[in-house]
């Protein structure tokens, strides 16, 4: 399927597919995207499933299970991540609503109060996208971002998420690289927690 054909792709409330299969261009080159969306299309067939409502996420996420059957999980796993941080740049590039995380009065604020805004409008946005229930606390040495959702039960899609708030973090911090440490709810699979450590690593 053409990204071009896909409904919705003006409007911000949609997943935008376009810019997470570029994402996945710039890592892996168009012949293998390519190459994955075929691969996505016989596991659809095979699987002989409705897609979901939101078509876009459903793409996606057969984009992922044919990402892992042909890299393996580890490597899956590492390539998500990857195109996660690429897909939040192109969203600072291109989509409306990462705009404010641009604007001088957001760079200029400290620290704090900086990854505090930045993270409640990327739940905001992600919330909007994925239909997930997400909460954000601060503790003394980290943030913490507790995302739940049907989509959190695939592991590529946690460590894509993952890679997101990775690339948000830097953009936080100038540059800066923050640990950022996954922890999964046993009792509650859809459910996983992200920490970003509020110190940033030595270079």
């Amino acid at each position: 399927m053409e990204t071009s054909d896909l409904p919705n792709q003006n409007d911000p409330a949609a997943f935008p597919i376009q810019l997470f299969y570029k994402a996945l261009n710039e890592i892996l080159g168009k012949p293998a995207v390519e190459k994955l969306c075929k691969t996505s299309e016989k596991l659809f067939a095979q699987a002989n499933a409705d897609p979901p409502r939101s078509t876009q996420l459903f793409i996606s996420s057969q984009i992922f299970s044919a990402l892992e059957q042909s890299y393996g999980s580890l490597s899956g796993l590492g390539i998500a991540q990857r195109s996660g941080r690429v897909f939040f740049h192109q969203c600072m590039k291109q989509h409306l609503w990462f705009s404010p995380l641009k604007q001088m009065d957001f760079l200029l604020l400290p620290p704090p109060k900086k990854f505090k805004e930045g993270l409640q409008l990327i739940s905001k946005v992600c919330i909007a996208w994925f239909e997930e229930e997400i909460i954000i606390s601060e503790a003394a040495e980290e943030w913490v971002w507790v995302s739940t959702g049907s989509t959190l039960t695939q592991p590529l899609w946690v460590a894509w998420q993952k890679g997101l708030l990775y690339g948000a973090s830097t953009h936080f911090s100038q540059g800066k690289v923050h640990l950022l440490e996954e922890k999964q709810n046993v009792s509650a699979p859809s459910q996983v927690f992200l920490i970003i450590s509020k110190k940033s690593l030595a270079y």
